[in-house]
Order: structure tokens, then sequence, then C-alpha cells
């Protein structure tokens, strides 16, 4: 979890999706993904809070302020 735009989101992977929720006023932000032609990436300074980049071909996502960065690092080695 962390957030887009300051707005809170959480990217997740289920048995055969991405899946990147953003929780926008009056309607939700929802992106179903096809793992194997998505690319997440995380990116980290020092011992903060990590940002994830979550890309498809053009389209990139970021995620930042991410706490759980042991979480987002199996995330991003989960290739589905």
């Amino acid at each position: 979890a962390g957030l887009v735009r300051g707005l809170p989101a959480m990217v997740a992977r289920t048995d055969r999706r991405l899946v990147v929720v953003v929780d926008r006023p009056g309607r939700p932000f929802l992106q179903s993904l096809n793992p194997r032609r998505t690319d997440v990436r995380v990116e980290q300074v020092a011992s903060g809070p990590a940002t994830v980049l979550v890309l498809e071909g053009e389209r990139r996502l970021e995620v930042t302020d991410v706490v759980d960065v042991e979480e987002a690092m199996r995330l991003a080695g989960d290739r589905g």
C-alpha cells in the first residue's frame, strides 16, 4: 500500500492478474493487468519508504511512500 498522486493505493497479485486500486474521491480507479506483460520495479533510497513502479508498455504508474518494502520486493520478484 502507498500513494498515487497523494491518494491511497494498493497493488496486489492474484493467481492470474496484477491489480492496482487507487481510492479516488467519488469513483475508485481499478486496473487489472496481465502479470506477464507488466513489469513491477521497486526503488528505495536508504532505509525509508520505497516507490513501486508498475510498467505496461508505455503506461507507467508510480506508487510512492510504500512502507512494506519487503512485500513490495516480493511483488516485484513474482512474475506470475
